[in-house]
């Protein structure tokens, strides 16, 4: 099988001078079909570019937010799990229903529309493959390539590993001081980082609390599994229920575990330690789903690297006041149910930015039953971020750290 076509019959827009036919090529997991076959079905139904930028970023911004979801717009999607290109294509006619000439002419273009394509297709002595798999639409004849896409997702990442080096690094050169110091007898005021000494394996403690928020996290994305079993639950109660849950796994893990403030981890480490873990989260997800490991990019390495305790010594009011709303505002936006508001928002439009409580619930849901690799994403890489990110907001730093700065 050469490819597949899906086709819809739509209501009838009453608002609209001409029909229109609308394309959906999204697959599961952001998976495209050959961009041949748009291309086939695009010259035979239309015959014009699209009209602005402002509608083209519209265009970018939808098929980014479809790619990202993981979800097929349509049962082209199963056909592709095949290796089938596949698109479904929804006519949109304006004729009144008794209008037996605007309906006989509304069958004869959609008629010619789909033998166009099926004799084109049919042509065919192989499968579509001399063009991009991996691509944006920003209208049904404009794309960006992944040559081009792909570099502002490499200038994102491409610097965290040097900012976790940076960040080790300065908590090592704050252990030396401490030492220099020491063996000075200046000993006031640093006996907490001299307690807290670890050496070379100090590292670990961050590592620890790495590993124990990794691990409520993948406990949180299970519970879902066991909530659907309690009957007759609606979306807001089981969305509360799960809240409440995940909230219980956390404390009994810090009771089990202990407090991530517990065995003294400097918020360097800690800071250094999550930026390592989300550059390798990050560049596992582009291989799988590249559209939303560069949405998640957008929203978790600001978060990252802005993060910075609130207790930090040696600001004045201005630049604490700076600090304390940047990492609110980037705690608020970079929480997985307003993440997902914001993206859908942005590209669906402004009737998609009223929510209540148990949509979340409808899209967690949703994003489970298709296996949807997104799903992984927001659970063990961008929910354990975020967490890290609020225990370096609400270290308790000591004040000895700036002491050894001005010494």
């Amino acid at each position: 099988m050469a490819a597949a076509l899906i086709f819809k019959v739509g209501e009838t827009r009453r608002y609209s001078d001409r029909d229109s036919v609308t394309i959906y090529a999204e697959a599961s997991n952001g998976q495209m079909p050959n961009l041949d076959l748009l291309n086939v079905v695009h010259y035979l139904a239309v015959h014009r570019q699209v009209p602005d930028y402002v509608e083209g970023t519209a265009n970018l911004a939808n098929s980014m937010y479809n790619q990202a979801l993981g979800v097929p717009t349509g049962s082209h999607g199963a056909f592709r799990d095949y290796q089938v290109d596949a698109v479904s294509l929804e006519f949109s006619p304006t004729f009144h229903v008794k209008n037996e000439n605007a309906k006989s002419l509304f069958l004869l273009k959609g008629g010619r529309l789909i033998e166009g394509v099926a004799r084109s297709v049919n042509n065919l002595l192989e499968k579509f493959h001399q063009s991009f798999f991996l691509y944006f639409l920003t209208g049904p004849s404009k794309f960006i390539s992944v040559g081009v896409y792909m570099i502002p997702f490499a200038l994102l990442l491409a610097p965290l590993p040097i900012v976790a080096a940076a960040l080790a690094d300065g908590s090592r050169s704050m252990e030396k001081t401490a030492d220099k110091l020491i063996g000075d007898g200046k000993t006031d005021g640093i006996a907490d980082i001299s307690q807290n000494k670890g050496g070379s394996w100090k590292w670990l403690r961050a590592a620890k609390v790495l590993l124990v928020v990794q691990l409520w996290a993948v406990l949180v994305s299970l519970l879902p599994y066991y909530i659907t079993q309690i009957p007759d639950a609606t979306p807001t109660q089981s969305t509360l229920i799960w809240v409440v849950l995940s909230i219980v796994v956390l404390i009994s893990l810090s009771v089990l575990f202990g407090s991530p403030y517990s065995t003294g981890v400097e918020w360097k480490l800690l800071k250094a330690t999550m930026i390592t873990s989300i550059s390798i989260g990050l560049g596992l997800m582009s291989i799988i789903n590249f559209a939303t490991a560069q949405l998640g990019a957008l929203i978790v390495i600001p978060m990252c690297l802005f993060s910075r305790p609130l207790k930090a010594s040696g600001m004045n009011f201005l630049p604490r006041a700076v600090l304390l709303a940047s990492n609110v505002a980037f705690a608020v936006l970079g929480f997985p149910p307003v993440a997902l508001l914001i993206m859908k928002g942005v590209s669906k439009g402004s009737r998609s930015w009223t929510i209540d409580v148990g949509d979340f619930w409808v899209w967690m849901e949703f994003l489970w039953e298709r296996s949807s690799a997104t799903y992984l994403y927001l659970f063990l890489v961008h929910l354990p971020c975020w967490l890290l990110c609020v225990l370096v907001f609400l270290h308790p730093c000591h004040q000895s750290e700036y002491k050894l700065k001005q010494e």
